[in-house]
């Protein structure tokens, strides 16, 4: 099923595990506690949150963006993230160590998103921009043709022998 907390923001310091299903998160909140979401479930920040040092996010499950604005404050390593409108920004890094889906929205701030080496990002359907950000790619990125990517002081690099851009049609 599907939790949601709409109107008590969640400032978490401690842990948040999400068994199953979809736990929405609709009026923002902070952290520098721990999510862990199983395989097959679902975190999702719909309104504002910020991601302070300290903040782990664990488990097999899905981290998705749809609303709001996540800010990253420190460095978080996530398996599985899903940024499908809004805005990730912040000074921090994000780092996937898995599979990355890009298929709207801004990137911003002085900080940076890393594909890691063996991970993926999806970039597919739709517009997708970097302001002032850095996507560092040490796996793969597939990118449809469909796409546009629009870029303020932002850049893509790729950082390891291995790591490819690919563009599909």
């Amino acid at each position: 099923g599907t939790s949601t907390l709409d109107s008590v923001p969640l400032n978490n310091t401690g842990t948040v595990q999400v068994f199953t299903g979809t736990l929405n998160l609709n009026s923002g909140g902070n952290s520098s506690g721990a999510f862990t979401v199983n395989a097959g479930a679902v975190l999702q920040f719909n309104s504002d949150y910020t991601l302070n040092p300290g903040a782990t996010l664990t488990g097999a499950g899905l981290y998705r963006l749809p609303g709001g604005t996540l800010t990253i404050s420190g460095t978080l390593i996530v398996p599985n993230f899903e940024q499908t409108g809004s805005t990730l920004a912040g000074s921090g890094t994000l780092t996937v160590t898995g599979a990355m889906t890009w298929t709207e929205g801004t990137q911003s701030g002085s900080g940076a998103t890393t594909i890691a080496s063996g991970a993926t990002l999806n970039v597919n359907n739709a517009f997708v921009m970097l302001d002032a950000r850095t996507l560092n790619n040490a796996g793969t990125v597939n990118w449809t043709a469909t796409n546009q990517w629009a870029f303020n002081n932002g850049a893509v690099l790729n950082r390891s022998e291995r790591a490819s851009c690919r563009e599909r049609v």
